[in-house]
């Protein structure tokens, strides 16, 4: 499943829904909105790894004392 995914953020014009919507010029509306998702989707796991790595840094500077 992950495979699929990241073929279809890779090459988005593989993910398009029907064949109308891929034999037109601007390939539809699954260009035009897979990055958006794709940023929503991501945006949280980004946001929680980040403030994860910065308080296990803060947590390091304190010492094991000060905990």
């Amino acid at each position: 499943m992950t495979g699929t995914t990241a073929c279809w953020l890779v090459f988005p014009q593989l993910a398009a829904a029907c064949p109308s919507c891929m034999g037109r010029d601007d390939q539809g509306y699954l260009l035009k909105i897979i990055w958006p998702v794709g940023l929503f989707l991501t945006l949280p796991f980004v946001i929680f790894f980040v403030l994860f790595f910065l308080v296990r840094r803060m947590q390091r500077r304190q010492g094991p004392h000060e905990a």
